[in-house]
């Protein structure tokens, strides 16, 4: 089963483009608000991209192993196998990424979003790295 990518690829490059803005921004030059909105943008962009990937994660892994191997699974499972699979090779952290989107959607506070801008950079690079395993063998 052939993916397209584009979504994917776009939620990525997204955040890429906000991880930059936010480091061109760190400067006194800056407002505070700013600084705020291009925090706000990055949290945005981190969810994005995280459901993005869960998303043709599972839909990559149920192209390559059935529906079956998907059956009653949560989503913590989901990333074990997909490791196991060499899918991704960073389970730990995409359950922590799970937890962070998780707590950005109940209870956003400026703590949240801080540990979110703290794991944007792993997320855009373990979203690149699924990008690049799914589009080497994409038929």
């Amino acid at each position: 089963m052939r993916l397209d990518l584009t979504n994917l690829g776009n939620a990525v490059d997204s955040l890429e483009a906000a991880l930059k803005a936010l480091g061109s921004c760190q400067g006194e030059s800056f407002s505070v608000e700013i600084r705020e909105t291009i925090k706000a943008g990055v949290v945005q962009n981190f969810e994005i991209s995280y459901e993005m990937g869960w998303k043709f994660m599972k839909r990559w892994i149920t192209g390559k192993l059935g529906t079956a191997a998907l059956e009653g699974l949560s989503r913590k499972e989901l990333f074990r196998l997909a490791g196991e699979n060499g899918f991704i090779d960073n389970v730990e952290g995409w359950i922590l990424f799970h937890h962070l989107r998780n707590q950005t959607t109940h209870t956003y506070s400026w703590d949240r979003a801080d540990e979110v801008l703290d794991a944007s950079p792993d997320l855009l690079s373990a979203c690149r790295k699924l990008y690049q395993v799914i589009a080497k063998d994409n038929d």
